[in-house]
């Protein structure tokens, strides 16, 4: 049995001072605009790919080629992006949702009007 494996990024040697350089960034400007922890949020976005091809294959040792079967969506998937604020609190995921040519098709914005005008609503009542 044969799996697919990736490695992991590497930390940078200097990471902790990095931090400690960005946290006294951040604590210098709550301190000049009066930021509050509500203010300042931290966001990360990753891209979702709509075909998950299987990782492990039955083939016997020394084969040269190997068949992966795909749903023919490899370059289809969407962007998802998490947001928390610096006092705890999680925002609803924003779903970005792309096709090959880069063009939204027009059910995707049908689709997401309505959480999408209810996570407006919720920014607007939670911040004003």
């Amino acid at each position: 049995m044969r799996v697919g494996t990736n490695e992991c990024q590497k930390l940078p040697s200097d990471y902790a001072e990095a931090i400690a350089v960005s946290r006294e960034a951040v604590s210098t400007l709550r301190r000049e605009h009066d930021y509050t922890d509500y203010n300042i949020a931290n966001m990360d976005q990753t891209m979702v790919r709509m075909d998950c091809p299987a990782t492990r294959t039955n083939n016997t040792t020394g084969d040269s080629t190997i068949r992966i079967t795909n749903t023919g969506c490899a370059r289809r998937g969407m962007t998802v992006a998490l947001c928390a604020t610096a006092a705890g609190v999680k925002l609803p995921a924003l779903i970005v949702l792309k096709e090959p040519t880069g063009r939204i098709p027009p059910r995707a914005l049908f689709a997401l009007k309505i959480p999408g005008m209810l996570f407006l609503n919720f920014l607007y009542r939670r911040y004003r």
